[in-house]
């Protein structure tokens, strides 16, 4: 698991060429790598007059350039899908959408009315053509409970709607055979 830094004042010690290289040598030694990247990735900073700078976002764009697969969450609300579509807009000129798995968070009626499996899918089908997704659902109780005792969900809430869907996520990344967007992955 690569994670973030811990302080923003740090970004420029990661080039895109630092990055890639980082992700080649992972490859060799490690079966899975999950690289935890910021939302943003946007270019602007490339109209900058020093090419030679570092850039801000330089390692969010090499790390979705080179992933094998990229897995994009969203909030299961009218303004966190919104924010959802615009952004993988900007993600598909980076990615292609083969390489991409939709995962939707805390979906819950409260937020999206009746139905809200159906409405999220058809929403995303029809303004962002996505097509393979994993909605979790949204489970306070189960979450609050695995945060209290210190515990993955798994043991904290077995039963967890929640738990089940992070559990269909994590076949679907985990096994080639069962590759939601069709990718090949080493």
């Amino acid at each position: 698991m690569l994670t973030g830094l811990g302080r923003a004042s740090r970004w420029p010690e990661l080039t895109a060429d630092r990055v890639r290289g980082v992700l080649t040598a992972v490859r060799d030694w490690a079966e899975l790598t999950v690289v935890d990247v910021a939302a943003a990735f946007e270019h602007d900073e490339e109209l900058m007059t020093d090419l030679n700078a570092p850039r801000r976002n330089a390692a969010t764009i090499e790390v979705l350039r080179s992933a094998d697969l990229v897995v994009a969450v969203g909030a299961a609300d009218a303004i966190g899908l919104s924010r959802f579509l615009r952004a993988h807009a900007d993600l598909a000129e980076l990615v292609e959408p083969g390489r991409v798995l939709t995962v939707i968070n805390k979906v819950r009626s409260g937020a999206i009315g009746l139905n809200p499996a159906a409405q999220i899918r058809q929403t995303l089908a029809r303004f962002g053509g996505i097509q393979a997704l994993v909605l979790v659902p949204w489970d306070p109780g189960a979450f609050d409970a695995a945060l209290l005792s210190g515990r993955p969900l798994l043991d904290a809430a077995p039963r967890s709607a929640a738990r089940a869907a992070v559990k269909e996520l994590s076949s679907l990344v985990r096994s080639p055979a069962s590759d939601p967007v069709g990718l090949r992955r080493r």
